[in-house]
């Protein structure tokens, strides 16, 4: 794929393809440095980007964490006690020329999370950053392959119920506005 061409696709943006289980482990390893067991993956609805709520071994985040001098409870919720769970963020191709705006988005998470708001909490990568812009592979319809260039982040998985799917009731609306009004005094 020609320069111009790559351009062209990164201004429209691109949604990163689904992984399958062993590109879903390649990505992890490309993040974490490390191989990870992927005991289950389920992928959420999106319309952009892809998320996906990953299970792993144990065993196995613990010793990661442990090699960044982290503590594996820290990075569990009381709900995930017996089985840690990540969430994988595969951002829109477009989202690479908005990095730091991206990284801004994390850091608000990671703060949120220490003011005990509950939220995601980043894990950090094997570079001991939050992020990172990875490249996935393609193959056109000719057989010919390219790549796209993706931001590509883990969160810890909080568990709950999707909005949406949830009928209001006054009670969560004021609920909602509390959490909304005590976010934004954390974040000031």
């Amino acid at each position: 794929m020609d320069e111009n061409s790559r351009r062209k696709l990164l201004t429209l943006g691109h949604r990163p393809p689904a992984l399958c289980k062993t590109t879903m482990q390649g990505v992890l390893k490309d993040l974490l440095g490390v191989e990870l067991n992927v005991k289950s993956m389920t992928e959420f609805e999106s319309f952009r980007d892809r998320a996906y709520h990953v299970q792993i071994d144990s065993h196995q985040l613990s010793q990661y964490l442990e090699s960044k001098d982290l503590q594996i409870d820290d990075y569990r919720l009381p709900q995930n006690k017996l089985q840690p769970s990540l969430v994988l963020k595969i951002l829109n191709s477009a989202e690479v020329e908005k990095y730091d705006l991206n990284l801004a988005k994390i850091n608000i998470m990671q703060h949120l999370h220490q003011k005990g708001i509950p939220s995601p909490k980043p894990i950090p990568l094997a570079d001991n950053k939050v992020v990172k812009i990875i490249r996935i592979t393609t193959t056109n319809g000719d057989n010919s392959q390219n790549y796209i260039e993706y931001i590509a982040y883990l969160l810890t998985y909080v568990e709950g119920n999707i909005i949406a799917a949830i009928y209001p009731s006054n009670d969560l609306l004021y609920k909602l506005g509390r959490l909304a009004g005590k976010m934004d005094t954390e974040l000031q």
